[in-house]
């Protein structure tokens, strides 16, 4: 598992503590999503460098 819970402790998850819940994650009993703190990062698409400005002009910056 490579997201890990924050440590919190709430038991909103169902599970006593974070550890707790790790360890139901491991085992299969629980999934990642069962813990309210949990997000899916989002992949985000590299972004394109033209070298020019919505004018068409050479940027001056970068």
């Amino acid at each position: 598992m490579t997201w890990r819970p924050p440590g919190k402790d709430c038991g909103l998850c169902g599970a006593a503590s974070c550890t707790a819940f790790t360890a139901l994650v491991a085992a299969g009993a629980k999934s990642v999503r069962d813990c309210p703190f949990y997000q899916e990062t989002e992949r985000r698409k590299d972004s394109s460098y033209s070298g020019v400005d919505i004018l068409g002009l050479t940027y001056d910056f970068v």
